[in-house]
C-alpha cells in the first residue's frame, strides 16, 4: 500500500514539476532540457512500474480524446515520414505531441486510482497564482497588433498565457463545495486570474473569459438555490449570492471606467472597424483549404503548415512560416481526412456526450464541464489544441470527469455528492 501510494504521489510530483515548467518556468525563466525531457520520462516509468506491481496494465476504459491522441501521433510519424518537406522537424514535433499524449495518460491513470482529480485541479490554480503573481510583479510589455500585452518574457505568446489562466479559472470554479467554503480567497483569485487575460489583450481569450464567467455566474447562484431547496442554510446561501452580486456590480464598474483603456479593447475594435487580425486569419485559413484539396487524403504532415506559408522560406527550410492559428484549420491542411476522422470524431461525440448530460440532470458539475468544453471549441479557432500541452491536459480532464458522470448516472448513482448542511 505505501509503495502504491508513493508511485502515485512521486507521479504527481512530476506532474506538477511539468505543468509549472511548461506554463510558467520556461517564460519567466528560460528553457532547462532537463526540466522539459526528465519529467515526461520519468513519469512514464513510474506509472508503468505502477500498472505492472499492481496489475493494472488493462486500459480499457481510457477516455476516447487519449486514445485518439495516441492513434493521432502514429499515423503522424507514418504520414509525417513520407509527405513531409522537413522530416526532422515533423518527427521532433511528433516527439513531443507524444510525450504530451502520455502524461495525459498518466493524469488520467492517476486520478482513476484516485478516483478524484483534485489533485490535478490543485496544480493547475497553483499555476495560476505562480502565472498571475509574475504577470503582476514582473511581467512585460510585448507589442501585439499594434498594443502592449503583458506576458511572462520575451517568448511567452499572450494567447499562451490567457489560454493557461482560462485553465486555470475552470480548476478555480469546477468544485462547488471548495469555492463556496472559500469564497473570499476564491473570488479574490478569479479576479486576478482574469485581470491577467485581460492584461494579455488576447481577443480570443477575453471573449472566451467572459462567456465562461457569465455562465458560471448563473450556474453557481442556480446550485444555491438548489441547496436552500434540499434544506440548507438560507441565510448563509444568502450572504453567498450576495457576495458574487457585489463581486458583479464591482467589475462592471471596473469595466466602465477601465475597459477602454485596455489593450484587448482596443484590439476588438479595430477588429470591427478594420477587420484588424481577421484579415491574416482569413488569408491563413484559405490556405490551409488549398493544402487541404492538394494534398488529398494525408494532408502535408504533422506541424508543417508553417513551411507553406508565404513568410516561410520554402526551399531551404527555414524556420519562418506560421501555423494556421485554428485547431481545424491545422489539422484539416497537415493531417488530411484521416486526421480529421481520429481527432474530430471522439471530440464531436464528446462534445454532443457532454451537451446530453447536461439536459438530462443540469447540475454543478456537468455545467462546468460543458462550460470549459465549450470554451475549449472556442479556443479551438485562434489556437492548436494538439500543439499545447495545456489544452491536451483540460481535454482530458473534461473527458474523464464526463464518463465518470456517464458511468454514475448509467447505474442510477448521484454524482456529484449532496452538498452538507450548514
Amino acid at each position: 500500500m505505501n509503495f502504491k501510494l508513493n508511485l502515485l504521489s512521486f507521479g504527481k510530483l512530476l506532474v506538477l514539476i511539468f505543468v509549472l515548467y511548461t506554463g510558467w518556468f520556461r517564460y519567466a525563466y528560460g528553457i532547462r532540457q532537463i526540466l522539459l525531457y526528465a519529467p515526461p520520462i520519468a513519469l512514464t516509468a513510474t506509472i508503468l512500474l505502477h500498472m505492472i506491481t499492481h496489475g493494472n496494465l488493462n486500459i480499457r476504459g481510457c477516455p476516447s480524446i487519449i486514445i485518439a491522441f495516441f492513434a493521432l501521433a502514429i499515423y503522424a510519424f507514418a504520414s509525417g515520414n513520407i509527405v513531409a518537406v522537413n522530416k526532422s522537424y515533423c518527427i521532433s514535433s511528433v516527439a513531443t505531441f507524444f510525450a504530451h499524449s502520455l502524461i495525459c495518460f498518466a493524469v488520467y491513470y492517476i486520478s482513476k486510482e484516485e478516483k478524484s482529480i483534485n489533485w490535478i485541479l490543485n496544480i493547475l490554480i497553483i499555476c495560476g497564482i505562480l502565472c498571475s503573481a509574475y504577470a503582476y510583479l514582473r511581467g512585460i510589455a510585448r507589442k501585439t497588433s499594434g498594443v502592449d500585452a503583458i506576458v511572462l518574457g520575451e517568448a511567452n505568446n499572450p494567447n499562451f498565457l490567457g489560454m493557461v489562466m482560462l485553465t486555470s479559472i475552470f480548476a478555480l470554479i469546477y468544485d462547488f463545495d471548495k469555492f463556496r467554503k472559500r469564497m473570499v480567497l476564491s473570488t479574490v483569485l478569479l479576479a486576478a486570474f482574469a485581470g491577467v487575460v485581460i492584461l494579455t489583450s488576447s481577443r480570443e481569450c477575453f471573449l472566451t473569459l467572459v462567456i465562461t464567467v457569465v455562465w458560471w455566474i448563473f450556474a453557481f447562484m442556480k446550485a444555491l438555490a438548489k441547496e436552500e431547496h434540499s434544506g440548507g442554510s438560507i441565510f448563509h446561501n444568502s450572504i453567498y449570492q450576495i457576495f458574487i452580486l457585489l463581486g458583479v456590480g464591482l467589475s462592471i464598474v471596473y469595466f466602465i471606467n477601465n475597459f477602454e483603456g485596455t489593450g484587448v479593447y482596443t484590439k476588438i475594435v479595430n477588429s470591427i472597424t478594420q477587420g484588424d487580425g481577421l484579415n491574416s486569419r482569413k488569408l491563413l485559413y484559405q490556405e490551409a483549404w488549398r493544402l487541404f484539396k492538394r494534398h488529398y487524403p494525408t494532408g502535408v504532415g504533422f506541424d508543417q503548415f508553417r513551411f507553406y506559408t508565404s513568410s516561410g522560406f520554402y526551399r531551404n527550410m527555414t524556420f519562418h512560416g506560421h501555423y494556421s492559428h485554428s485547431t481545424y484549420a491545422e489539422i484539416a491542411s497537415c493531417l488530411g481526412i484521416f486526421g480529421i476522422l481520429i481527432f474530430f470524431i471522439p471530440l464531436g461525440l464528446g462534445y454532443l456526450k457532454t451537451i446530453a448530460e447536461f439536459l438530462k440532470h443540469r447540475d454543478y458539475k456537468i455545467s462546468m464541464l460543458l462550460i470549459m468544453f465549450t470554451a475549449e471549441l472556442m479556443l479551438g479557432l485562434g489556437t492548436i489544441f494538439i500543439y499545447e500541452f495545456y489544452q491536451m491536459l483540460i481535454l482530458t480532464i473534461i473527458f474523464y470527469e464526463c464518463q465518470q458522470i456517464e458511468k454514475s448516472n448509467a447505474k442510477g448513482e448521484i454524482y456529484e455528492k449532496p452538498h452538507k448542511k450548514n
